[in-house]
């Protein structure tokens, strides 16, 4: 399936698309430490959007960090994170990629706020794009991503979701958030995320599985977009955010995209050892 488009059918009605009630064989499985855990995804049509797919990778997600946090701390490696990140929030001054789907579910989300609040976030949304853009011109070219990370990292931007403190997306926040947990001393995150610091060793990247199921369904390279610019880039895509693809398939394939990375990385902790 990997490089060929999967033909797209345009944005239409849910009676049009055939809707009906899902059952407990349409959702995402994945084992990790022994454990399946699963997630049913609550679409009521045969096809989806991309975005449509991010709310069960979320929950797939959320139940996968809870098993791997036990873990951690199992091996004496516990989370230092505050409960909805009620914390320092210096992670939120940090690189944030979000796939494609994320952008459209984003946006979306951004739409279904009352006026007043959609306008704030927006409008913080585009200063720090503006900001982030002007910075990256000025920065030095990053040999690899943890070196990307760390120069992003440095400019010390405020995350546009980031008010007085607290995450305002927390439920909808995106994967790469949901994902991080420090589990080193809570000393390096305060000093900007410097060489030291140990995050939670995921057993899969939903980001990187969403963005390899979306490029496979587009036909296209695989493709991530910075978090502040995310709005602005998912309205420049509409056509893309309209398409929609089997709901059965789709699910299928990112299903197999995780359980291929969760053994990748098994296998290559187990070599280490």
């Amino acid at each position: 399936m990997a490089g060929r488009p999967v033909r797209a059918r345009r944005d239409c009605s849910s009676a049009a698309n055939g809707a009906r009630q899902l059952g407990p064989g349409d959702g995402l499985r994945v084992e990790v430490f022994g454990q399946l855990v699963e997630a049913h995804a609550r679409s009521g049509g045969r096809f989806v959007r991309l975005g449509d797919l991010v709310p069960v990778v979320r929950r797939l997600t959320d139940r996968v960090v809870k098993l791997t946090l036990r873990a951690a701390a199992h091996a004496g490696k516990p989370s230092h994170c505050g409960a909805r990140c009620a914390g320092c929030a210096a992670c939120c001054r940090y690189l944030v990629p979000l796939s494609a789907p994320e952008a459209f579910a984003l946006a979306r989300d951004l739409a279904a706020l009352p006026a007043g609040r959609r306008k704030q976030l927006q409008a913080a949304c585009r200063a720090a794009s503006r900001r982030v853009l002007e910075a990256v011109r000025r920065l030095p070219p990053a040999d690899g991503d943890a070196a990307a990370w760390r120069s992003y990292a440095e400019l010390r931007i405020d995350c546009p979701f980031l008010v007085a403190g607290r995450c305002a997306i927390y439920d909808r926040r995106p994967l790469a958030c949901r994902t991080y947990h420090v589990v080193s001393d809570p000393a390096y995150c305060l000093r900007g995320g410097a060489a030291g610091s140990e995050r939670l060793a995921m057993p899969f990247s939903p980001v990187q599985a969403l963005c390899r199921l979306a490029a496979e369904l587009e036909g296209s390279p695989p493709q991530a977009v910075l978090l502040a610019l995310a709005p602005d880039w998912a309205a420049g895509n509409a056509e893309r955010a309209g398409r929609r693809y089997p709901l059965r398939s789709a699910l299928r394939r990112l299903e197999e995209i995780i359980r291929e990375r969760v053994a990748a990385l098994t296998d290559a902790a187990q070599q280490a050892a």
